[in-house]
């Protein structure tokens, strides 16, 4: 898919990624995808995980646009009747199209080097009753969203928790329970909108290649359960400096390797 020119630059497709050689990890490439909640009648357009320096430059960049900005963690902007929310988690949510306001400072936002962070933004690891729980924090695939999301058939899964998610399970061969479009063995049906969905287990590559994400979809799909909790037998892989590195535009943080229990 080519790229097209509009008045705010060169815009990728949905999806690009930076494919090398195979001894060369893949680098993530950040693209533009906006969703409209419909039951919220509420726009969310994922950003990367920003960092201090990203949120600053935002705040100036609003400011200048003649907003009124008030910020703690994350920045709440407001002019007129438009107000806007930008969490440095990676994620902008509005009542209006979020696009003409956010575009313009994505290239200067891409430009910004990673700085450190002490923990990992995308995932934690907790041990109990001889099994482990991985809790990912996704930007829209959880809880009140992600059954908003189901009903309308989008996903919000970013192309960068898809890859925490598949470095996290790779080469692992337990079964893991998640949402599916397709039955299997076992299974459970459930509903959210027109179409069945199964509560299932499938084997972890099964699970990782048929994930769905905000620009990927398939024939099969399969999604995090609507709790956003993974739980298998054995201790997921650990996520350290070179995964952040991976992430590329899509997170400005660079995290320590993780000690998982």
């Amino acid at each position: 898919m080519p790229e097209r020119a509009s008045r705010f630059g060169i815009l990728r497709p949905v999806a690009n990624l930076i494919l090398t050689t195979v001894s060369v990890p893949r680098v993530l490439r950040f693209e533009v995808s906006q969703l409209l909640i419909e039951s919220e009648r509420r726009f969310y357009l994922p950003l990367p995980k920003l960092n201090r320096l990203q949120v600053d430059f935002l705040k100036r960049e609003l400011l200048d646009e003649g907003y009124s900005v008030s910020s703690s963690e994350s920045l709440v902007a407001r002019k007129g009747s438009l107000s806007l929310y930008v969490s440095p988690a990676g994620l902008a949510s509005s009542s209006s199209d979020l696009m003409d306001v956010l575009l313009p400072s994505i290239p200067n936002i891409l430009a910004f080097p990673k700085t450190p962070l002490e923990t990992n933004p995308y995932v934690a690891v907790k041990r109990g009753r001889g099994l482990f729980e991985v809790h990912l924090f996704p930007r829209l695939e959880s809880m009140g969203r992600w059954t908003a999301l189901r009903r309308q058939g989008d996903c919000g899964l970013t192309p960068d928790e898809a890859l925490v998610l598949e470095r996290l399970l790779g080469g692992s061969e337990e079964l893991i329970g998640c949402i599916a479009d397709y039955p299997t063995e076992g299974c459970t049906t459930t509903h959210a909108g027109r179409h069945p969905l199964y509560r299932c287990m499938v084997p972890a590559d099964e699970f990782v290649c048929n994930l769905r994400t905000i620009s990927r979809t398939s024939a099969r799909n399969t999604y995090l359960p609507r709790s956003s909790i993974l739980t298998m037998k054995k201790s997921p892989a650990q996520i350290g400096p070179e995964d952040s590195r991976q992430l590329g535009e899509w997170c400005y943080l660079s995290f320590p390797k993780t000690s998982n229990p």
